[in-house]
Formats: structure tokens, sequence, C-alpha cells
């Protein structure tokens, strides 16, 4: 066991329920110091629809736009390639399409 004579300084029964009580104190810590430090956590917990946060910069160019796609030069010159799909009615949302039988 690595740092065995560790236990011959503490003694088992103080350093083990020391340590959980240390790991317990940081993750509430942590999870404290999330909860009031973002946004989202109060929108979530009031109900509210969770908005996606997207920033359209105007450095980005649309370099062409096809059916369906397009190719995009982002600020930094790297080029990528979005693809739309067509939105998809899910048969839970829609009462007459029957589900599928697997």
């Amino acid at each position: 066991m690595n740092n065995a004579r560790m236990w011959t300084v503490v003694n088992p029964t103080v350093g083990i329920p020391l340590f959980f009580v240390g790991v317990a104190a940081t993750s509430l810590i942590v999870h404290t110091s999330v909860m009031t430090n973002s946004a989202f956590v109060a929108q979530f917990f009031s109900g509210q629809e969770m908005a996606a946060n997207v920033d359209v910069d105007s450095d980005v160019k649309t370099a062409s736009i096809n059916s369906g796609e397009a190719f995009i030069v982002l600020p930094d010159g790297r080029t990528g390639r979005v693809v739309f799909d067509a939105p998809v009615t899910l048969a839970s949302v829609d009462g007459t399409v029957p589900p599928p039988a697997d």
C-alpha cells in the first residue's frame, strides 16, 4: 500500500472520517458555487424554457449555400460544413401515427 506509514502517525479511526468529511465538504462547496454562479440553474428550477445562447458573429462568412447545406468560413480562417436536416415528427407527438412495432 502506498503511504502505508501514514497510519503510524494518524490513527485510521481519525484519518478516514476526516478524509470523507473533506471530500463531502469539497463537493458541497463546488456544487453551491455552480448553483449560485450559473444563470441556467434558476431558469431550470423555475421551469422556464432553456434558451440556447448562440451568438451569431458578424465575422462568420457563408461561402456557399446549397440545398440543405452551407459552407462557412470562421474568423480564424477555418472552414466548416453545416448540414440542415428536415424536421422530423415523432410518433409520440402526433397522436394519429401509431408507434412502431419492434
